[in-house]
């Protein structure tokens, strides 16, 4: 992670069990394969990442609306300084402008921050909840990441 943005211990913590509580829920809630159902090794990994992706959908439409306004601004400031180049038009979508690619930026820096954090703490789940063993069913990991998650802000105070 990068160090400049370390989390608390206590955010690492509420991330990690929020986190590894919604993944049991995903877990839980697919209708396609039974709790019995074997899972492979990747598949904590897997269904993390899955989950950290669904948390983060709402932010990553906010930065495509703003990525799509910075477009259109731009389009529209570029359209007046070739028309009226130092008109009070062309000077107020000049500054809109900037003030949208300021906004846009912004939500992707935002973006980018979550999608770290995210990253450590699924790292972090990972290193929680171990290797699983094999034959470990579906039932089993979702009941293993509640247990995780119940314990997650013990052992991260003792960890740090």
């Amino acid at each position: 992670m990068n160090s400049t943005r370390a989390l608390s211990t206590g955010t690492q913590a509420a991330l990690v069990a929020d986190l590894l509580l919604a993944a049991a829920d995903r877990i839980d809630a697919n209708p396609h394969l039974a709790p019995t159902a074997t899972v492979s090794a990747g598949y904590p990994r897997g269904i993390l990442t899955m989950t950290v992706r669904a948390q983060l959908a709402g932010l990553r439409q906010d930065v495509a609306a703003a990525e799509r306004t910075e477009y259109a601004t731009g389009l529209t400031a570029d359209y007046h300084s070739r028309r009226r180049q130092g008109s009070r038009s062309h000077e107020d979508a000049a500054r809109y402008a900037d003030a949208t690619s300021l906004r846009a930026t912004t939500a992707r820096r935002a973006l980018r921050d979550a999608e770290l954090d995210a990253e450590a703490a699924i790292l972090t789940a990972l290193r929680l909840v171990g290797p699983i063993a094999v034959g470990t069913t579906r039932g089993q990991l979702a009941d293993r990441f509640r247990a995780v998650a119940a314990n997650v802000s013990p052992v991260l105070a003792v960890a740090s």
